[in-house]
């Protein structure tokens, strides 16, 4: 099984690389925290010399695009920033020699039930295609998320909280340029339908996973322990199926302490499955 390890930056230390190496970690997903003019995304030293590191550890590499860059922002001239900001972060992780750019395909705001939301996502398809064409002939793909659902008192939604917007994207998009990043996290926040569902609506497009636990109510990110195992066994058997198919299952915290934890149950896990279910 191909585990992988997300990162809350582009800073590799230490402490990290001890984590990746004492659970047998081949792929790291980092996240992109800074995107200004001339910053990090632009600095070509630093981008060689990352890419070296990750090659000299034996480490795939993923990134997860910027918070917040809406690529279903309803107004135009913002929506075209929000495309040139992707654009460069695939940019980057080309130079990279990343897989793909993880992407929220964006936010709306009106509730999730709203009959402007199908409109809504037809924006953030197009949007998507503009950054493909900006990325034309590269080898990254865009990582299209799946992502919670807000209860309609929110009155904001965001796109991709549901099997059949994700299927929708997948469908008008290339498949090979763009992929799904399954997280099981978001999609066990108020489910239109249980979540090892979800996962089945959309596992052959899936190119990796973000595993991470909750409440069921909020986005915790919390660690994955045997007790989440046994009570989500059908889900952590298609995980097993998924990661020995190549494609990376990545857990995703805030702490590298956390991670640990979700690492060390994983690895134990499939090392008592001896055989997998039809």
């Amino acid at each position: 099984m191909i585990l992988g390890c997300s990162h809350t930056s582009m800073h590799i230390g230490r402490d990290l690389l001890v984590l990746l190496r004492e659970h047998g970690v081949s792929h790291l997903e980092m996240r992109i925290t800074e995107i200004e003019a001339g910053g990090a995304l632009h600095d070509r030293i630093r981008c060689a010399e990352l890419a070296d590191l990750l090659r000299s550890e034996g480490l795939g590499a993923s990134l997860h695009s910027y918070p917040g860059v809406n690529l279903a922002e309803k107004i135009a001239r913002i929506r075209a920033t929000a495309v040139d900001i992707v654009a460069e972060q695939m940019e980057f992780g080309e130079r990279l020699g990343a897989r793909w750019l993880s992407v929220h395909l964006g936010t709306c705001g009106f509730s999730r039930t709203s009959a402007k939301k199908a409109g809504r996502l037809e924006v953030g398809i197009e949007a998507v295609e503009r950054v493909l064409e900006r990325t034309a002939g590269m080898r990254i793909r865009v990582g299209l998320e799946n992502t919670q659902r807000l209860p309609d008192a929110c009155m904001k939604s965001y796109l991709g909280d549901t099997p059949d917007e994700c299927l929708r994207m997948l469908a008008a998009l290339p498949a090979d340029r763009v992929g799904m990043v399954f997280d099981t996290g978001h999609a066990a926040i108020d489910p239109l339908v249980p979540p090892i569902d979800f996962l089945a609506a959309v596992q052959s497009h899936v190119v990796g996973v973000h595993l991470h636990a909750n409440d069921g109510a909020a986005d915790l990110h919390r660690p994955v322990t045997g007790e989440w195992i046994r009570h989500n066994a059908a889900m952590a058997a298609r995980l097993l199926q998924i990661g020995i198919a190549g494609r990376p299952i990545i857990v995703e915290h805030h702490t590298l302490d956390a991670a640990r934890i979700s690492l060390a149950t994983m690895r134990e896990f499939a090392a008592r499955s001896t055989e997998l279910p039809a």
